[in-house]
C-alpha cells in the first residue's frame, strides 16, 4: 500500500471578516435592486435647537390608509450613537388627531425601527420624535398619507 502525503496548509493570520462583510453587503444590495425593492427617504428635518442634529425616515412603500407600514427613523448627528431611546408620535395637525405612543426599537447607532403602523385617515401627517442628546430635541418630519 502506498501512503498519500498531504501538505499542511498554514492557518492564515489575516482577518477576512471585513472582506466577507463587504461581499455579503454587496450581494444584499444587488439582491434588493434585482428584487425591485425601492426605498424612499423623507425630507431631512433638523432639531428645534440646532441645525447639527437632524433626522429623516426611510420607508419602502408610499403611506396610505389601506396598508400596514414599517419604517426607520435615522438621526444624523456627530454623537447620534448615544441616543438609546426616542419618543415617537404620529400626528395629524389639521385635525388634532394622533397615534401615540409608537414603539421605536433601536437597530443601530441613531437608527430606530418602527413596525406595523396603520394610518386610519388620509392627508398630511407628522412623525414627531423627541430624544435627549445633551439637550432635549424635537424633530418633526412631515409625510403624506394617500
Amino acid at each position: 500500500m502506498s501512503k498519500i502525503r498531504t501538505a499542511r496548509c498554514p492557518i492564515p493570520t489575516t482577518n477576512y471578516r471585513p472582506v466577507f462583510a463587504t461581499l455579503v453587503l454587496a450581494a444584499a444590495m444587488i439582491f434588493s435592486v434585482s428584487a425591485g425593492a425601492q426605498t424612499f427617504q423623507s425630507e431631512t428635518q433638523c432639531s428645534d435647537h440646532t441645525q447639527e442634529v437632524c433626522a429623516y425616515i426611510l420607508y419602502e412603500k408610499e403611506f396610505n390608509t389601506t396598508g400596514v407600514f414599517d419604517f426607520e427613523f435615522q438621526i444624523e448627528a456627530l454623537n447620534a450613537q448615544t441616543v438609546d431611546a426616542i419618543g415617537l408620535y404620529l400626528w395629524m395637525p389639521n385635525s388634532n388627531f394622533g397615534i401615540d405612543p409608537v414603539i421605536a426599537k433601536k437597530v443601530g447607532p441613531g437608527r430606530f425601527r418602527i413596525e406595523s403602523i396603520s394610518f386610519p385617515i388620509l392627508g398630511k401627517w407628522e412623525v414627531r420624535a423627541e430624544f435627549d442628546l445633551r439637550l432635549f430635541h424635537q424633530i418633526i418630519i412631515p409625510i403624506e398619507v394617500k
